[in-house]
């Protein structure tokens, strides 16, 4: 087993192949972490303008319909949640530009301190993308325990 102060024994060299290899995840990863960036920035304009626009309209209602101008409280926590939602996609798809852009530099450059920079970003890309994954399979799994319960007991 190696310690930390051995670290620096083990040197990696980058091939041409594998220079190739980084360069094409860095120009893909660059456009559809822009791509990414520019659609979150879209959508989120669109939720705030449509969470306006649905405000207005519950505001002109009457506050004694049915449901006593709840409706408000239920678009604010739509637009909240999107606009969480919409950030942490935006932030991903930074992590993945990022990661193009040091790639690129480091490459260009022969830059160590940049590939080593770009590969964290990549890292934590993949480290939030997993943490949302779980969370995402736990709500479904969760959905399915749900829905077994209620058909068993009908």
């Amino acid at each position: 087993m190696m310690d930390d102060n051995n670290k620096s024994a083990i040197e990696l060299s980058i091939s041409p192949v594998l220079k190739n290899h980084i360069s094409n995840m860095a120009y893909w990863s660059r456009f559809i972490g822009m791509v990414g960036m520019v659609l979150c920035g879209l959508f989120l304009l669109i939720v705030l303008l449509g969470g306006t626009y649905f405000m207005t309209m519950f505001g002109k209602m009457n506050s004694s319909t049915a449901f006593g101008g709840i409706e408000s409280a239920f678009v604010t926590l739509y637009v909240g949640f999107m606009a969480v939602m919409l950030a942490l996609a935006g932030y991903l798809s930074f992590l993945l530009y990022d990661y193009g852009r040091k790639a690129r530099v480091a490459l260009e450059r022969e830059d160590q301190v940049s590939l080593e920079s770009g590969f964290n970003s990549i890292r934590r890309f993949f480290k939030i993308y997993g943490i949302l994954m779980v969370v995402i399979l736990s709500i479904y799994a969760i959905m399915l325990v749900i829905a077994l319960v209620a058909m068993a007991a009908r």
